[in-house]
């Protein structure tokens, strides 16, 4: 199977174990054991939208057979890749999530669109980013992990430098997991899209 397609839900629903269900997912989440589990038993969906919004109960409960151990969740949330990682250790959407060229000498510039690469500005915004995710990593015990929805690696500095100075562990925990579901909602999306079907809107992720 492609790394970029997604089998049917009715593939989905026929798989026999969880292990199919954590290859098949990986298309649109950073996922784990713990994670993928949870949705196996909860099959069939009648839709990938549907699956989403079952991900999305089983990281919000609190109570119940549902509900993930601390150990999971962090887990979960470093299965993602850290922003600004090298390109080698990205998968092809992180690439393009992360803004990452495809072509060398060229990057994305601060209207989104492709232009003559800067290095020095591009070094610093990597080295700073380098900075914050040992800072953030040492404040939380986990990594950072935001919805990037287009922005360039510098337009998400600030976010970063605020999260970092004034959150705490318990709301980073619930702020990575709605980036999660709407990295997989947009993941979705825009699959969805590319292969001429009508896709949904994007909404933000509330838990």
């Amino acid at each position: 199977m492609s790394a970029s397609v997604l089998p049917s839900i009715e593939q989905v629903n026929a798989m026999t174990r969880p292990e199919e269900l954590l290859e098949a997912t990986s298309v649109l989440f950073e996922s784990t054991r713990a994670l993928t589990a949870r949705l196996f038993a909860k099959r069939p969906f009648a839709s990938y939208e549907a699956l989403i919004d079952a991900a999305h109960s089983i990281l919000a409960a609190a109570t119940g057979t549902d509900a993930l151990s601390d150990d999971e969740k962090i887990d979960i949330l470093n299965a993602h890749p850290r922003i600004g990682a090298p390109t080698a250790s990205l998968s092809a959407l992180s690439k393009r999530e992360q803004g990452v060229p495809a072509v060398v000498g060229t990057t994305v510039n601060a209207s989104g669109c492709g232009g003559a690469a800067s290095p020095a500005i591009d070094e610093r915004t990597l080295a700073e980013l380098a900075q914050l995710n040992v800072a953030y990593e040492a404040k939380y015990g986990f990594k950072f992990v935001i919805f990037v929805n287009g922005r360039t690696r510098a337009a998400l500095l600030p976010e970063f430098r605020q999260r970092l100075a004034s959150s705490t562990r318990e709301a980073e925990v619930a702020t990575g997991m709605r980036a999660m579901l709407d990295i997989a909602r947009d993941r979705l999306s825009k699959l969805q899209s590319s292969a001429g079907a009508r896709s949904p809107s994007v909404q933000p992720s509330r838990l």
